[in-house]
């Protein structure tokens, strides 16, 4: 069969030869050359034409446009693309899955927690502004500075001028007529008299013998006398960092035993003595005054007598704690009230031994409880295990309540004319 191809071939090309000497208008063209139109000749059908390269944006963009009635035109790419192939049915893709939102999670619902007095009492500071005390590393162990005659320090002001965190100072017996102020960088702190130490007769910043800045100070062993300032509140420790503890110290004929505290903090006051404080020339000071809402003031074991003309003890602190002590004015002694609370709060007393003397500025009242301001919150105000003897001439209240709290009184043991409880102002 392929011999009779090429013969029909061989056939079809002498008459196309023929044909060139006079061509026809009306040729066609073929593969195999034209072809008369009145030829008997078999023709065989053109081959398909290729289907035109598909060309991208960017080709299309960058190809030469083609030039119109003529036959030439930009080439073929080498490979040219492929044309999709039709998918089968049975792999045509399968819709996409709709996955509905996710709700959101509502957050677990938190029963409040109950109060914190320790945060509470972290907010109040932090509202004071005072300096915390850092915690120092574990095992650390501070300097020992040594004051008195032969050591590097001669006098409490030089070492409190080179204190730091962590230190403990030692004053050795005698007296000193110096002052000191305790920064508030060195904290904590401790101030320790060896022997009979007196500070006399000398005061810093027109304040006291002893300024106290510092948080977490513990001051042992030390009489303060003679504290006198201008404005006549002089004091023998003035308190003005957090968390003031004073031990075995006295304090004696000072225009103020004990003055000062910061919110936030405490003031303990344990074994000391106080004697001869006091004054009135121009607002009234007294063995110890806590001027500010501190959180605390608890004093135990100690011993006030023959205060001048002010209160043995005024605190405004949230709660005051007064146990085992002795309060008395004695025969000379012309205090006014024994024990003050101004703006009201928590008290506990319990164990004491208190006397009213037949001087006293105030023979109606012992114990006062919110005469200014009654404004402090109390838990309970407890009055328990105390012995009272009233030395002055006429009936006294022993508790005299301005405020809204209730009293409680329990176990107490009187001596004289005395009126346990009394509501508001004497004559009401």
């Amino acid at each position: 069969m392929r011999v009779a191809y090429q013969v029909l071939a061989s056939s079809l090309l002498c008459l196309a030869l023929s044909d060139v000497a006079s061509p026809g208008a009306n040729a066609a063209l073929s593969p195999q050359g034209p072809i008369p139109r009145n030829s008997g000749a078999m023709r065989l059908p053109p081959p398909p034409p290729p289907p035109p390269p598909a060309a991208s944006s960017e080709q299309a963009s960058d190809s030469a446009p083609a030039i119109a009635g003529s036959d030439i035109s930009s080439p073929p790419p080498a490979n040219p693309p492929q044309a999709p192939t039709a998918q089968a049915p049975d792999s045509a893709p399968s819709a996409p899955k709709i996955i509905p939102p996710r709700r959101p999670l509502s957050p677990p619902v938190v029963p409040p927690a109950a109060p914190n007095p320790r945060a509470a009492q972290a907010r109040r500071v932090l509202n004071s502004g005072t300096e915390l005390a850092r915690p120092l590393p574990e095992g650390f162990v501070g300097r020992t500075l040594k004051v008195g005659m032969g050591e590097k320090y001669q006098n409490p002001s030089e070492a409190a001028a080179d204190a730091r965190p962590g230190d403990t100072v030692e004053i050795a017996e005698g007296t000193y007529v110096d002052c000191a102020l305790w920064p508030a960088g060195a904290s904590p702190l401790t101030i320790v008299g060896k022997g009979k130490v007196v500070l006399a007769d000398k005061t810093c910043g027109d304040k006291g013998i002893f300024i106290v800045r510092g948080a977490d100070v513990t001051i042992r062993g030390i009489t303060f006398t003679g504290a006198k300032v201008r404005d006549h509140n002089g004091a023998g420790i003035r308190a003005e960092g957090l968390n003031l503890t004073v031990e075995n110290s006295r304090f004696v004929g000072n225009e103020e035993g004990i003055l000062g505290g910061i919110r936030g903090g405490t003031v303990i006051i344990r074994d000391s003595y106080f004697e001869r404080n006091g004054t009135c020339l121009r607002a009234c000071a007294h063995g110890v005054y806590v001027g500010q809402k501190i959180e605390k003031l608890h004093i135990e074991n100690s011993h006030f007598i023959n205060q001048r003309v002010g209160h043995h003890i005024k605190s405004r602190a949230l709660t005051t704690e007064l146990i085992n002590n002795i309060i008395e004015d004695g025969p000379d002694g012309n205090a006014s009230f024994l024990v003050d609370l101004p703006n009201g709060g928590t008290l506990i007393m319990r164990g004491n031994t208190l006397e009213k003397g037949p001087h006293s500025q105030n023979r109606m009242t012992v114990i006062a409880i919110g005469e200014e301001h009654g404004d402090n919150p109390s838990d309970q105000i407890l009055i328990e295990n105390n012995k009272f003897t009233n030395d002055a001439n006429g009936e006294t209240a022993f508790v005299r309540n301005f405020g809204m709290d209730p009293v409680t009184l329990r176990n107490n043991q009187f001596k004289g004319p005395v009126k346990p409880l009394a509501e508001g102002p004497p004559g009401k």
